[in-house]
């Protein structure tokens, strides 16, 4: 159970960025400036021994996180890839795929886990939206994480209402649970592939995208969910994949990324492959 907890949140980063299309994102057909569809190989492969260490639970989840980054900028450089993925996988490797006991591990962690995620964040600082409390980008959180001996659920808690990947480490990986369960239902009727491109445009079509209100405001990430919605609709009428093309060649033209989303997604591949999703 240990090496498959370990392999197959692997498996899930890898499985979530060849997935195409996804709109916006990294994904087989489309590079970032800045971010490679090999960068997101490159780190889901790097990040297997601490994923193995966790399910062993020889580390923490906030170590884990410290070192999957830490070994992956070894080779694709200081770059945020999975920053986001991981906050969201490590608790779920840890209870081997057991949501209720993940967001117990996330409770009962000490200060020192929060301390290795706020490392962890300092060595790609990834944009996320500002907090009027123990804000990611400020000096002095690292300072009250020590001081109030803040465990990563407290701080977690603190997070803005629209930082999901934050939520779900607090409300019970409710948009995961509800990922994989449609990744379930997709993969019933077409490849897991599709399966993963109808979840992704599903919970787009359910929540703001945190790093599209970073980059562009709440109004446009709103706007995209709405969006999102017609063209699931137009999906279910139509059974065309080419509507997501469509879709994802107009959010790259835009530079409007639902980086989080992607996240979420991630984490709901790693629940279907603990329940036995079909790969092939």
């Amino acid at each position: 159970m240990e090496t498959k907890a370990a392999l197959s949140a692997s498996i899930a980063l890898a499985l979530e960025v060849l997935a195409t299309p996804k709109s916006g994102n990294v994904d087989r057909f489309h590079d970032f400036e800045d971010l490679k569809l090999h960068d997101f190989v490159i780190s889901s492969i790097c990040s297997l021994p601490s994923f193995l260490k966790l399910a062993r639970g020889e580390i923490g989840v906030g170590e884990a996180i410290y070192q999957a980054i830490n070994e992956s900028v070894k080779f694709h450089g200081e770059k945020n890839v999975h920053f986001g993925a991981f906050l969201l996988l490590c608790p779920l490797v840890s209870s081997h795929g057991d949501v209720k006991k993940a967001v117990e591990n996330v409770k009962n962690s000490d200060w020192k886990q929060s301390l290795y995620v706020y490392k962890a964040f300092k060595l790609v600082n990834p944009r996320v939206l500002s907090s009027k409390e123990l804000d990611l980008r400020e000096d002095e959180t690292e300072k009250e994480i020590v001081e109030k001996k803040l465990s990563l659920y407290e701080w977690m808690k603190k997070a803005p209402e629209e930082n999901i990947v934050a939520k779900e480490l607090t409300n019970g990986y409710k948009l995961s649970t509800e990922c994989k369960n449609r990744i379930l239902y997709w993969s019933e009727k077409f490849s897991l592939e599709k399966a993963i491109v109808l979840a992704y445009h599903e919970i787009l079509s359910k929540v703001p995208d945190p790093l599209i209100i970073a980059k562009h405001g709440k109004s446009l990430a709103e706007k995209i969910t709405e969006e999102a919605k017609l063209r699931l609709k137009d999906f279910k009428e139509l059974g065309n994949f080419s509507i997501f093309m469509e879709f994802d060649e107009k959010l790259i033209e835009r530079k409007i990324n639902p980086g989080s989303v992607a996240d979420i997604v991630a984490a709901g591949i790693y629940l279907a492959l603990m329940e036995g999703v079909r790969i092939a």
